[in-house]
């Protein structure tokens, strides 16, 4: 196995522009995670089935590569997401996402739950993550996160968000700040552009990695379209900029790609 092959495993597959398993945002954060245009369900209990295709799987600023070294591109993905209002400002989410490469030997499956809790100005929450792997070697084949995220929106239609992750086999933390902002276009069209920058800090002797850095920089347009009054089509372009700790292992890249959301 490549350096470049575990560099992608443990930093890149710890999407932009999917919807990877706990992407999505409190309701009142509104992150622009979720789809911008849906109306905020009433009832305690709320979620989406999403379908969605990437021509390049991107993930934290690597192309996540598959067992044998190949890039896991024309990515079909489908996700499951659910929130529980608990209380009036406390929210338990719980998502999973399974994804398939049409171009190579990658398979990945993530589950995912968050707590977060409404304070008004910011919400807040410990969150935990599951990794695996079907086709990897079985020494590598799962991972385990936690972190802490924060949801924002200071103003009308700008969504602040941030995290801090803990990933327990490579002993790596992964900090992450993304902002965007939601231009309604038409009353069922809107633009959301956005950026995300990502700093890292892994000493792993197992995998020979010590990196202390700015990680990777991103750009992204999404235009989430209204097909119904619960049905959303958003297609995306994203550029991914690798900065110092990985610019000599991962060139720049653009791609894209759509899913389409059915909220219940």
């Amino acid at each position: 196995m490549n350096k470049t092959h575990l560099l992608s495993l443990i930093a890149g597959s710890a999407v932009l522009g999917s919807a990877h398993a706990g992407t999505s945002a409190p309701a009142s954060s509104g992150s622009g995670s979720a789809a911008p245009l849906l109306s905020e369900a009433s009832s305690m209990i709320t979620g989406s089935v999403t379908l969605g295709y990437d021509t390049d799987y991107v993930y934290r600023g690597f192309e996540v590569l598959s067992a044998d070294g190949k890039e896991a591109d024309n990515l079909v993905w489908g996700a499951l997401d659910l929130n529980a209002a608990l209380t009036d400002k406390l929210s338990l989410n719980f998502n999973t996402w399974y994804a398939s490469s049409a171009s190579s030997n990658y398979d990945e499956l993530d589950v995912y739950t968050r707590l977060t809790y409404d304070l008004g100005v910011v919400s807040v929450g410990p969150s935990f993550k599951w990794y695996n792997y079907p086709h990897y070697p079985g020494s590598i084949d799962n991972q385990y996160e936690i972190g802490l995220e924060f949801f924002a929106s200071p103003v009308e239609n700008l969504n602040l968000s941030a995290g801090a992750f803990y990933e327990f086999e490579a002993e790596q933390w992964y900090f992450q700040l993304d902002a965007n902002y939601a231009i309604k276009v038409t009353e069922n069209f809107s633009l959301v552009p956005g950026a995300t920058i990502s700093y890292i800090d892994v000493d792993s002797t197992e995998f020979a990695l010590d990196l202390s850095d700015f990680h990777h920089a991103a750009v992204y347009l999404k235009a989430p379209i209204k097909l119904a009054s619960n049905v959303v089509l958003t297609p995306y372009i994203a550029g991914n900029f690798p900065l110092s700790d990985i610019d000599h292992v991962q060139d720049e890249i653009v791609y894209g790609g759509a899913n389409i959301s059915v909220s219940f």
